[in-house]
C-alpha cells in the first residue's frame, strides 16, 4: 500500500507565508491581552467583593469582650465607611450598654478650626499619613472605596449620629496639633513643601514624601489608648475605637500586658 502525505516547501513556509506567521503573532498577544484583561477583572471584582464583606460586617455583632476580676472591657471594631443600618446597630448597642454603666471612650483626631495654625498642622499630618481633614473631605482610601461602593448606600462615620455623647464620654484620643508635635518630639520635625501648599485639602494628595502612617495613626495612637484607658480605675469601660487599632495594639495587650481574658459573646454577664 502506498501512502501519500501532505507536504510543504520549506522554504514557501519561511519566506513566502510571512503574514500567515504574523496573524498566528497577533493572535497569541490577543490572547495575552484577553488573558491579563480577565485577571484585572477578576482581580478588581475579587477586591470590591472583599470591601464590601468587610464594610457590610455588622459591628455591634463583631464586638469583643474581656474581663479580670470585676472589671469588664467591651471593644467595638468602628469602620469608618458602613451603611447606616449597620451605625443604628451600633447606637443601639453604645446606648444599651451605658445604661448598664459603661464609660464610653471613643475614637477622634480632634482639631480646632479657629486656631492660626490649624491649617499648617493639617497639612502636616497629611505630609505624615496621607490622610486628609474635614467634614467633607475624603482620604485617597475612602475616595478608592467609594468608586467600588454605592455612594447613596454608604456614608462617612463622621458625618452621622451612631450613639456617642462628648458631653459625658471620654474622648480617648488627640487632638490634631497635640499629635503632630508629640511625632516631632519623637521623631523629627515636619517640613512642608510648594506640593503640600499647593494641593488643596479636597484633591488626590500625591506629593513625593515619606510615609509615616504606622507611626503616627497606630504606634503614637495605640499607646494613648492603652495607657488611657486600662490604666484608669473604671470598672466597665466600652471602647469605640477603629479595628485596626485592635488587631495592632489592643488584643495583644489587653492579655498578655494587663492580664484580661477573653470570654465568648453568648458567655458573657454585664
Amino acid at each position: 500500500m502506498k501512502f501519500s502525505f501532505i507536504t510543504f516547501p520549506v522554504n514557501r513556509l519561511a519566506y513566502d507565508n510571512s503574514d500567515y506567521f504574523l496573524s498566528i503573532d497577533m493572535r497569541r498577544i490577543n490572547l495575552i491581552s484577553v488573558i491579563y484583561l480577565l485577571i484585572v477583572v477578576v482581580t478588581m471584582s475579587c477586591q470590591s467583593v472583599l470591601i464590601k464583606s468587610q464594610i457590610n460586617r455588622d459591628i455591634a455583632k463583631n464586638a469583643s469582650y474581656f474581663k479580670k476580676d470585676n472589671q469588664r472591657v467591651i471593644y467595638l471594631p468602628m469602620m469608618h465607611i458602613a451603611k447606616p443600618t449597620n451605625y443604628d446597630n451600633v447606637r443601639i448597642f453604645i446606648e444599651e450598654k451605658r445604661e448598664k454603666g459603661y464609660v464610653v471612650y471613643y475614637e477622634t483626631v480632634k482639631f480646632d478650626e479657629n486656631k492660626p495654625d490649624a491649617e499648617e498642622t493639617k497639612l502636616k499630618m497629611r505630609r505624615l499619613t496621607g490622610l486628609t481633614f474635614g467634614e467633607n473631605v475624603l482620604s485617597n482610601e475612602q475616595q478608592a472605596i467609594f468608586e467600588i461602593l454605592d455612594p447613596d448606600k454608604y456614608v462617612l462615620q463622621k458625618q452621622y449620629d451612631y450613639g456617642l455623647r462628648p458631653e459625658i464620654d471620654v474622648h480617648a484620643d488627640f487632638y490634631l496639633k497635640d499629635l503632630v508635635a508629640l511625632f516631632e518630639e519623637q521623631y523629627h520635625k515636619v517640613v512642608l513643601d510648594n506640593c503640600d501648599y499647593n494641593t488643596p485639602m479636597n484633591q488626590k494628595y500625591d506629593c513625593n514624601r515619606k510615609d509615616y502612617y504606622k507611626e503616627v495613626v497606630h504606634d503614637l495612637r495605640n499607646e494613648k489608648l492603652m495607657t488611657h484607658i486600662l490604666d484608669s480605675t473604671v470598672s466597665k469601660k466600652l471602647i469605640v475605637y477603629g479595628e485596626g487599632h485592635f488587631w495592632f495594639a489592643f488584643y495583644s495587650n489587653i492579655e498578655r500586658t494587663y492580664g484580661f481574658e477573653e470570654v465568648k459573646r453568648k458567655n458573657w454577664v454585664d
